[in-house]
């Protein structure tokens, strides 16, 4: 989604990244990336042996994405098209594939548990990380309405029905709550149970 001007100032995508522990040679998938906010950010952390791609089911904000990341001078290393992520392996990319998911103020405004399960099967089983960015169920002076914001028991529960891990919970705005994710290496050993909120994780 277009990220609102006055939000700018405090979801800064160089310190969520940062945050996040992005590296040279990185693969980052934005899904959702609307016009485009993390692409360019993203490509410079990755650098030439990174790769970056943004998905966004609307193409106006495909074209606008793909124009910020030509002026950005990293348009070599970003592929930005059009998908609905809702739909099985909509992506297109290979199972295994990300170091890094990112759904940023999305899953209000589609399907979280078909997008989640995407996003599972595209992150790297065992170093691969998922993380989700939605709005607080609180009133807010910015963001879309609260009956239309996603609670984090309903990002878990979704997650988790996507065959994900629940790693850690962190704070990008005063408005907006993180959530980290991983897809498990496969084991025969059933891991204990981990509780975030009310959801078993």
């Amino acid at each position: 989604m277009p990220i609102p001007t006055a939000l700018r100032t405090l979801l800064k995508p160089e310190d969520i990244l940062k945050q996040l522990g992005i590296r040279a040679g990185w693969r980052v998938v934005d899904c959702g990336c609307g016009a485009g906010y993390y692409l360019a950010p993203a490509a410079r952390f990755v650098g030439a042996q990174g790769r970056v791609v943004g998905i966004d089911v609307r193409s106006a904000a495909v074209d606008e994405a793909r124009r910020r990341v030509e002026l950005a001078g990293v348009a070599d290393r970003v592929d930005v098209f059009r998908a609905d992520l809702t739909r099985p392996q909509a992506s297109g990319l290979p199972d295994g594939w990300a170091d890094l998911v990112l759904l940023v103020s999305m899953l209000y405004q589609s399907e979280p548990r078909s997008v989640l399960q995407e996003a599972a099967r595209i992150a790297k089983p065992a170093d691969g990380r998922v993380v989700v960015i939605e709005w607080e169920q609180v009133a807010t002076p910015l963001g879309p309405p609260p009956e239309q914001r996603v609670m984090r028991d309903t990002v878990l529960a979704a997650a988790k029905a996507a065959g994900m891990m629940f790693l850690s919970s962190f704070t990008p705005s005063p408005y907006q709550y993180g959530l980290m994710f991983v897809r498990p290496q496969a084991s025969s050993a059933a891991e204990p149970p981990r509780r975030a909120g009310n959801v078993e994780v």
